[in-house]
């Protein structure tokens, strides 16, 4: 990473594509809510762990009842990918 980018905090769309959005996202960064995609979503940590929660939902998007759910955590330099729900 260039040194001379400045990682404020909060959330900042850094590139924009016709099948991809960039994003920086800086913290610390707590939250109980969950966030559904309809496309994949790759995750990079540049710095620090970060802790990923993933939860089953169905097709009408409610909380599968016993479904799967699994913590995912990152360490620097490391990536994942979290498939379209």
């Amino acid at each position: 990473m260039n040194e001379s980018v400045h990682l404020s905090l909060g959330n900042k769309v850094v590139a924009r594509g016709a099948q991809l959005i960039a994003m920086q996202v800086t913290g610390p960064n707590s939250r109980s809510d969950f966030h559904i995609s309809p496309t994949e979503e790759l995750f990079f940590q540049v710095k620090g762990e970060i802790e990923i929660q993933i939860v089953e939902f169905g097709p009408d998007l409610k909380r599968v009842i016993g479904g799967s759910e699994r913590m995912i955590v990152l360490k620097e330099g490391e990536s994942c990918v979290v498939k379209a729900h």
